[in-house]
């Protein structure tokens, strides 16, 4: 009968039986959870990688934002002395050659500001250009968490920072004036180079028939030619293309050759080079010694001097120039900055602080 079945099977077998059920139940609960664990860990994951990325876009888009203004700030201050009126315009193109999240950088493009602030520069201060820039960018992600847009920005100033410790090549214009030299014309002296302050005139004789304070140079020890100083003031002025390293690079430090400069006083007093040297935004950056300049002498440089020339004094009918007449100004240097050498004269240091121009920098 049916409960003679029943009683075949002990009851250890039906107690174990409905353990297993019970075990089996709670595997399958275990294994449900441990699922949707592990699917929210990947979620998490994806999540937190897709932000990583956003992230990374921003910062890459703002570096290249950064970029951008950087090259425009520095083009515009190279400007700042030799052409004032196109200060902001050069900074703007050369801002916009650079792009940003696939974007030219240029005013109104997708958006884009930039804004460019020009501080002109005066005999005492040496001016600065500012560029900043913004742009709006789009999240992928970031709308999951109600983010849909950022705005990155970026600002850029350039000017002058320290103080000039090598000029780079193809910067200088090959005249070499004595900071403690004083001159004489007419058998009257004059005031040395040490004894002035910016916003000064000076006057630069190189007549070998007066007391000179200054001489034309090859930037080297090595003597150079007529046609050498020919040239190197034509390049200096910008009327011939530059030849690089034609005007080699000079720091404090280094040895200059003292040359006759009877070929560069013939060529000053015609044009188009005697019109170029007088043109109102014209400056030259000059190498400075100490000592009397001697032709056929090397001299160690001790520093620079910016000189915005203003007029010349002519000799032998006008057949040359025997002395430069100018101001010391300020301007903007393409070189590196570093410590004023070290005269050995207190009075000539502070000189030397004193009007020695900055090298063109990012100052932030």
């Amino acid at each position: 009968n049916i409960q003679a079945r029943i009683n075949l099977f002990p009851k250890e077998m039906i107690v174990m039986s409905s353990s297993m059920r019970n075990g089996g139940r709670t595997r399958s609960t275990r294994g449900s959870l441990g699922a949707l664990m592990l699917a929210g860990a990947v979620l998490i994951a994806v999540l937190i990688s897709a932000l990583a990325v956003e992230f990374a876009h921003i910062l890459a888009v703002q570096n290249e934002l950064q970029n951008s203004t950087d090259a425009g700030a520095l083009a515009g201050a190279h400007d700042l002395w030799a052409d004032l009126e196109s200060c902001e315009a050069n900074a703007r193109a050369v801002t916009a050659m650079n792009k940003a999240d696939g974007h030219a950088v240029v005013e109104g493009v997708s958006g884009t500001r930039v804004n460019v602030r020009v501080t002109p520069p005066t005999p005492l201060t040496p001016g600065a250009v500012e560029v900043a820039a913004s742009m709006p960018i789009r999240h992928l992600i970031a709308p999951l968490f109600g983010r849909f847009t950022d705005v990155v920005s970026a600002t850029s100033v350039a000017g002058t920072s320290g103080q000039l410790f090598q000029l780079f090549s193809g910067q200088g214009f090959p005249l070499v004036p004595s900071l403690t030299t004083v001159p004489r014309d007419n058998g009257v002296d004059g005031i040395p180079l040490y004894q002035r302050r910016l916003g000064d005139t000076v006057t630069f004789y190189i007549n070998s028939q007066q007391v000179k304070n200054a001489a034309f140079t090859s930037f080297t020890e090595s003597s150079a030619n007529a046609n050498y100083i020919k040239s190197a003031i034509s390049q200096a002025l910008g009327l011939s293309p530059e030849i690089p390293g034609f005007i080699p690079a000079v720091g404090i430090g280094d040895e200059v050759n003292l040359n006759n400069g009877v070929v560069g006083q013939k060529e000053l007093a015609k044009d188009p080079l005697l019109s170029a040297l007088t043109e109102p935004d014209r400056v030259l950056v000059l190498p400075v010694i100490t000592g009397d300049p001697a032709f056929n002498q090397s001299r160690p440089v001790v520093g620079f001097i910016g000189f915005q020339v203003t007029g010349v004094t002519f000799g032998q009918g006008r057949g040359i120039v025997e002395a430069i007449t100018g101001r010391l100004v300020a301007p903007q240097v393409n070189g590196m900055s570093g410590p004023v050498g070290n005269t050995g004269n207190a009075f000539n240091d502070a000189a030397l602080d004193s009007f020695v121009p900055g090298p063109i920098q990012l100052i932030r």
